[in-house]
């Protein structure tokens, strides 16, 4: 029997926006120590938190100790930011993704992976809810 070739096997294909995801989370991951941060990824039918994080706070014994201080982030990639005049950028956001956020009861956090940068950008849900409601006071 001969060997076939993987070009002629019917393959699922690679989907680029999972592989950015991927690339997202690693990157994300790689910027916290783990002394001082713990991130527990949402890994059960992520519905819109990506990872809750915890800040260990320094013990007056040494070492730190978990405090319970958490925040939710949803992290979001792209490949292409769209800028502002006055500087920002925007990305799309489902509003029902927001209502999540703001219903989890904790500071919650939009972070956006800009992969041809290899940069990170950052908003609280509020901060992106109050500019929302300045344009649509009905939101």
């Amino acid at each position: 029997m001969a060997a076939k070739d993987l070009d002629d096997e019917n393959l699922p294909k690679v989907n680029p926006n999972e592989s950015l995801e991927t690339i997202s989370n690693v990157f994300f991951r790689k910027r916290f120590g783990v002394e001082k941060i713990e991130i527990r990824s949402e890994t059960v039918r992520d519905k819109g938190i990506d990872f809750h994080i915890e800040v260990n706070k320094e013990s007056a014994s040494g070492g730190s100790v978990y405090n319970n201080y958490r925040f939710a982030v949803q992290l979001k990639a792209t490949n292409k930011i769209k800028k502002g005049t006055d500087g920002s950028f925007g990305i799309q956001i489902s509003t029902s993704n927001i209502s999540y956020l703001l219903n989890n009861g904790m500071r919650a956090y939009y972070v956006f992976y800009h992969h041809p940068t290899d940069c990170f950008y950052y908003d609280s849900v509020k901060n992106i809810l109050d500019q929302i409601k300045s344009k649509n006071e009905q939101w």
